[in-house]
């Protein structure tokens, strides 16, 4: 994986050109794909924000709504964004860098793509359905760095939320991105995902059972695009 990425990260298309002239099409096929899948430059607004530590009553009271969808907010989601990579974190809610708003973003391969847009904004979001069907994974928390812990959460959210520019959003999440987004949503309504209340089995010190589920973690997230149609 580390050579592919440092491949893709160095090719251009003019790199792509080159390849079509003296190696032919799969040359260039390949080239295209490792390009479309490739990481985007790092575009740092140069200003993370620290996170609040896990005893800061912010994270444990419900966020207030936002009323204001302006360049601030938008200013805000980026640098959530920022922090979130630098904190190598796949979401982050406003209330993990202190900040007592429903807004929370995410992308679930950790780095925007070129290949699709990865990086994810909502507003007072809000569930307004859950799958009967459920699924177990394990979870860490960038506010909780010293926890991991098996949760047990629906396979399929329905959410109604606002983008960054107030425009409504209406949409169905599946597998990881449900887990992801329901994670999220639960630091808004100041819940921690050790007290969700959802299933939880804590994990530190069972290394192995852990590593096991990782592995297992990636088959049971298209499990749960395969039994969408049934929930």
């Amino acid at each position: 994986m580390a050579l592919l990425s440092q491949l893709s990260s160095s090719l251009s298309p003019l790199h792509l050109l080159v390849a079509a002239r003296f190696h032919g099409l799969p040359a260039l096929l390949l080239g295209a794909a490792l390009f479309l899948c490739s990481p985007l430059p790092a575009a740092s607004s140069g200003a993370e924000l620290p996170l609040v530590s896990s005893a800061q009553t912010v994270l444990h009271e419900p966020a207030h709504k936002v009323e204001a969808f302006d360049e601030d907010l938008a200013i805000l989601a980026r640098r959530m964004l920022d922090t979130m990579y630098a904190e190598g974190g796949i979401g982050l809610a406003a209330p993990q860098i202190g900040i007592d708003q429903r807004i929370f973003v995410y992308n679930i391969f950790g780095q925007p793509l070129r290949l699709a847009a990865t990086e994810h904004v909502l507003v007072n979001p809000r569930v307004l359905r859950l799958s009967e069907w459920s699924w177990t994974s394990p979870e860490g928390c960038l506010s909780l760095p010293d926890a991991r812990g098996l949760v047990t959460r629906p396979i399929r959210v329905e959410l109604e939320a606002c983008d960054v520019e107030g425009h409504r959003i209406m949409q169905t999440f599946t597998g990881v991105e449900a887990r992801v987004v329901m994670h999220e949503l639960d630091h808004l309504d100041g819940v921690l995902f050790t007290e969700s209340g959802w299933e939880w089995q804590n994990l530190i010190g069972s290394t192995t059972c852990y590593t096991l589920l990782l592995a297992g973690s990636a088959w049971l997230a298209k499990a749960a695009d395969s039994v969408e149609d049934r929930l």
